[in-house]
């Protein structure tokens, strides 16, 4: 219970921030400013986990939960502070109720089902019905946004310039934690590493992120957001292939090298796309669309580890516990790790075609 209150409290902060940004900075700074915001989100996905083995190790656990109430109060103050609230005209409505318990309802049925295809939690037969039954669900939530007040305004996924471009934010977050939860297993049962330095090897993504995204933020603002989500995106799809061509003996160097190279594919995709998205809709729907936006990226993050979960065991015929536990041949782990990163990066190339093909050619540099 106390972690939904947590998930409540994070999704009413995080749905909100590129939104924040969107209406606070000019159009020719969006960029830059939220490429900010991605350098932030990396040095915390870095420093989070670093800090919180530390915590453990010296306070135990219930540490972890403690340290966060002084960072949250002192958000709060800041928030309070130093962030003024917007006032400008809004149009009565009616929250829509009965929407959003369908929405919530379908995500959680879609998302267990999701889930429980990725632990085995319950037969295959179940885990499809539930995921099914989500499917249904959200079915009946777009029929009921047909009427008055809708849930989600319709004109920000009827525009191609933000569907489109929330559509390949999740493709890209589908392909990057494809990698992000089986690279640690190729580190550790391959290539014998330590947890330490697997962990210092794989910290290379988010620093290389953290010191690239906010250049790459001010360079859509000076060139557009095309070049460098299309660039972004074919340098995924190359590092994650190469990654495919690993083996035991491949040396720390160049396993090193091709992270690197994801981290400047990610950098060069993340803060421009942003951008375009949050460019595309219009000032008084900026909250819906850091919602939006949000959701597609969480959506992208549980579809990938569940593809690549359920990918691995069926080419492989080994669970997921089976490899935690080191109890798995190396030829074996490495058939069934191709495989997901050769189809991560197949992701990542449909991003891309998605991109050329599929947003208009305006750009969004003075929306």
């Amino acid at each position: 219970g106390a972690r939904i209150v947590q998930a409540i409290g994070g999704s009413m902060a995080i749905a909100l921030v590129q939104g924040i940004v969107t209406s606070t900075f000019p159009p020719n700074e969006r960029g830059k400013a939220l490429g900010f915001v991605g350098a932030v989100v990396s040095v915390g996905s870095l420093l989070g986990p670093s800090l919180g083995g530390l915590l453990v190790q010296i306070a135990g656990w219930r540490s972890i939960f403690f340290i966060n109430v002084p960072v949250g109060l002192f958000g709060v103050i800041l928030t309070m502070v130093n962030m003024p609230e917007s006032r400008g005209s809004r149009v009565p409505a009616r929250f829509n109720t009965s929407g959003a318990a369908l929405f919530s309802a379908a995500i959680i049925a879609f998302f267990t089902g999701m889930l429980a295809l990725q632990q085995g939690m319950f037969s295959t037969a179940v885990s499809l019905g539930i995921v099914a039954a989500g499917l249904a669900l959200f079915y009946a939530f777009l029929h009921a946004e047909r009427g008055s007040d809708p849930l989600v305004d319709s004109t920000l996924m009827k525009n191609p310039a933000f569907s489109i471009g929330v559509s390949i934010s999740s493709l890209s977050y589908m392909a990057l934690f494809s990698y992000t939860f089986f690279m640690p297993f190729f580190l550790q049962n391959a290539k014998g590493m330590g947890v330490l330095q697997a962990g210092a090897l794989m910290s290379l993504y988010p620093v290389v992120t953290a010191v690239l995204a906010p250049i790459a933020g001010a360079l859509s603002d000076r060139i557009t957001y095309r070049p460098l989500t299309v660039g972004g995106l074919l340098i995924n799809a190359i590092a994650l292939t190469l990654l495919a061509l690993l083996v035991p003996s491949s040396s720390v160097a160049l396993i090193g090298g091709i992270i690197v190279l994801l981290g400047i594919g990610g950098a060069a995709f993340q803060s421009p796309n942003n951008s375009s998205v949050m460019g595309a809709a219009p000032r008084d729907r900026l909250g819906i669309a850091g919602s939006l936006s949000a959701f597609f990226r969480n959506f992208g993050m549980v579809a990938g580890t569940t593809l690549a979960v359920s990918l691995f065991t069926f080419f492989t015929n080994v669970r997921v516990e089976n490899i935690s536990a080191g109890s798995i041949e190396v030829a074996l782990f490495l058939r069934g790790f191709r495989v997901v990163v050769l189809v991560a990066a197949a992701l990542s190339l449909a991003g891309m075609v998605l991109e050329l093909r599929g947003r208009p050619r305006k750009e969004f540099i003075a929306s």
